[in-house]
């Protein structure tokens, strides 16, 4: 997938074809075989690779960071079990046709509560906030099932060949969500435009996005305030959505949470705001630590944020 910041190819590169092409093979064949043996099969060999890779001294950091109170054994012990959860990650990316028939039966939720439905059915407008855990394919399609008229963004992969996968592979066909790029020229103006007509948005909160440093997890972390500010401006509540994967069987949890409201619209109430969304988030990681992906920069200053503030486009 693209970074923030990445610019896409200018054209396809060698391999992106046949790379298409066995991803769409794999797809149909790993949903024909189901999510148990396609997720021994991804946890056998990915955990191997993922043993070898880069990623784990990033893991590691962020872990040691976070936990530098508990045990060394602790420790290890959040490392070991993100390495054997990440390969999962790209099996459940494998499963999108079974996920389109059958994650709702597999799925316990509280989508259809009676206070959520207003939200839901896009009566009410609303920002929908979640995080990027184990069993995000799964549960993403069956939140394309329940939320209406919702703008979603999603992180493109570097082959334009496979984008479809990660757009509309994701929801259940239905026509409910609309996906952009995260790379998409005028995105944020799209986005309050679209927000302005009465759609609901989403956010997933999957990397440190450019942002001041608040407080996340005993620490500080690089913040996006776009949806907290939106929140702010317009009234429109925050409702934090908390999904995940079962660590032991077949299935999947999604607790949409109260709406939050902001107490105003100064930067001060934007900044309560995130650091209240902060902690929560934090809880949800805490809560499963294994099942969160520590890949990226979390705990260090967003350069892109700060190039902005030098130049004087944050203020």
């Amino acid at each position: 997938m693209l970074s923030i910041g990445q610019e896409r190819p200018d054209k396809l590169r060698k391999g992106d074809r046949l790379a298409a092409l066995l991803w769409s093979l794999s797809a149909q064949i790993f949903s024909l075989l189901g999510p148990r043996v396609t997720f021994r099969f991804f946890k056998a060999l990915g955990g191997r690779l993922m043993r070898r890779s880069s990623n784990i001294g990033l893991i590691s950091h962020n872990v040691g960071l976070a936990y530098k109170d508990d045990t060394a054994q602790r420790r290890e012990e959040i490392v070991e079990g993100v390495v054997s959860a990440l390969p999962l990650a790209i099996a459940e990316l494998m499963l999108q046709p079974y996920w389109r028939r059958c994650s709702e039966g597999l799925t316990r939720h509280n989508l259809t509560a009676d206070w959520l439905q207003p939200y839901a059915s896009n009566e009410k407008q609303a920002i929908y906030l979640l995080g990027h855990f184990s069993g995000w394919e799964a549960n993403i399609m069956t939140l394309s099932r329940h939320l209406t008229n919702t703008v979603a963004v999603y992180a493109p992969p570097k082959n334009p060949l496979l984008e479809k996968y990660f757009r509309e592979g994701r929801t259940d066909l239905s026509g409910k969500w609309t996906l952009w790029p995260r790379d998409m020229r005028g995105l944020q103006g799209r986005l309050a435009e679209e927000f302005s007509r009465g759609k609901s948005l989403i956010y997933a909160l999957d990397a440190p996005l450019p942002g001041p440093m608040l407080p996340f997890m005993g620490l500080n972390s690089p913040t996006t305030l776009r949806p907290y500010k939106l929140a702010a401006e317009t009234g429109a509540p925050i409702i934090p959505l908390n999904c995940g994967r079962d660590r032991h069987g077949l299935g999947f949890w999604i607790e949409a949470v109260q709406p939050i409201h902001a107490k105003g619209s100064s930067s001060d109430d934007v900044i309560e705001l995130a650091t209240t969304m902060n902690g929560i988030y934090s809880d949800w990681i805490r809560a499963n630590p294994d099942h969160w992906y520590w890949t990226g920069q979390f705990f260090k200053p967003n350069r892109i944020w700060e190039a902005r503030q030098e130049s004087g486009l944050n203020s």
